[in-house]
């Protein structure tokens, strides 16, 4: 969420926001391929890069992969 608020006096502020609220089914990853595969897609998108991750690395993460079932959002802006 991202919140940012404007006004000249008491009671004419706003709040400009965005929000997402999801619902679905969480599942631990296990295997190291999925745990790969889920911190790649996080990875490409904030990077726009893929990576190789070492097997001892993906030993001590814990990926939970969520299957959206719902979503809604809104925003003020």
């Amino acid at each position: 969420m991202r919140a940012s608020f404007s006004g000249r006096e008491a009671c004419s502020y706003t709040s400009k926001y965005r929000s997402v609220m999801a619902w679905g089914k969480a599942s631990i990853q296990e295997q190291p391929e999925e745990k790969a595969f889920g911190m790649n897609v996080l990875m490409k998108h904030y990077t726009g890069k893929e990576f190789e991750f070492p097997a001892q690395a993906l030993a001590r993460m814990v990926v939970i992969r969520v299957d959206i079932e719902k979503m809604t959002g809104k925003q003020n802006l």
